[in-house]
């Protein structure tokens, strides 16, 4: 199944960042509608929150990880269609 071949080859962190991200884009999007830079400003400050979150990351000693950023931008550009 495709729920098998994705927890065996993306990593569940992965799913989490882009799920988050997806989510957080439908929920921004029923407040922006169509207008196209409510829906900017909203991609603009999901991406925020992931980078800030990365932010947190490396300062409790941690890598910040271009894997999660991408993740999150991903789930952003989904969330966007």
């Amino acid at each position: 199944m495709l729920t098998d071949w994705l927890a065996e080859k993306i990593p569940q962190d992965k799913l989490l960042h882009f799920t988050f991200s997806l989510v957080l884009m439908r929920v921004f999007s029923v407040f922006a509608g169509d207008k196209l830079f409510y829906r900017l400003l909203s991609a603009l400050a999901v991406l925020s929150i992931g980078v800030l979150k990365e932010l947190y990351d490396k300062k409790r000693g941690e890598q910040m990880s271009k894997g999660d950023l991408f993740a999150d931008a991903l789930g952003v550009l989904v969330g966007l269609i």
